[in-house]
């Protein structure tokens, strides 16, 4: 990268921690609303966001990619009966949050739901009792303009599955990428090749294979 690079990187850069300072303060701001309230004890707090950008991380700058940097999003939750200052593993999305809300209201559901309550989890994050799937599903790449409001084809997107150590891609050119994320947590060696790494290849296929064929249903 020469010079002229390097500075834009930086000038990218110091505008998304401008950006990220401005919500925090504002994520400040309501928490001290809540704390006023005479129900601050009896409030579940959820703080999460969009997906993130790339800040040059595998040589790419921007969102709107399968990899860990852009899909994953920050999820933080307290409140009454959530454990203190402690962290799940358990891959779990963000169609979650909804049943979460209503197991904490005590309120039935009147449709069927995509996504499972995270309660058990934000109770016992290590042995919590986990309904929903091993692993986090999301899609990039839609060729639909957002304008129209259309779902998109799945032969249009790129998929991305995550499990607690692996995450495993499928772009819609039919080129996969397979990563560990307990010796590669940056993402940098692609394990789609691996013969060593044959039988998780195949696995995650399956996984995807079958969420794909249940959102269709």
């Amino acid at each position: 990268m020469n010079n002229g690079g390097i500075e834009k990187l930086k000038r990218w850069t110091r505008a998304y921690l401008a950006c990220v300072a401005f919500v925090d303060a504002q994520v400040g701001k309501v928490l001290d609303a809540i704390e006023k309230r005479d129900d601050s004890d009896n409030t579940i707090i959820i703080f999460t966001s969009d997906h993130g950008y790339h800040m040059g991380e595998k040589d790419y700058i921007f969102k709107l990619t399968p990899w860990e940097e852009s899909v994953r999003v920050p999820l933080v939750v307290s409140g009454p009966g959530v454990a203190k200052g402690k962290e799940s593993t358990t891959p779990v999305s963000l169609i979650d949050i909804f049943p979460t809300c209503l197991d904490y209201a005590e309120i039935e559901a009147t449709h069927s739901l995509d996504g499972h309550s995270l309660k058990p989890l934000l109770e016992n994050p290590s042995k919590g009792q986990w309904e929903g799937d091993d692993f986090s599903l999301s899609a990039c790449g839609s060729q639909v303009k957002s304008e129209l409001h259309q779902p998109a084809l799945a032969q249009n997107q790129h998929f991305s599955i995550r499990t607690m150590q692996f995450r495993y891609i499928r772009c819609r050119n039919g080129e996969e990428e397979l990563y560990d994320h307990f010796i590669d947590p940056n993402e940098w060696n692609n394990l789609s090749d691996s013969y060593s790494h044959n039988t998780v290849l195949k696995s995650m296929r399956k996984r995807l294979d079958n969420a794909l064929v249940n959102a269709v249903k």
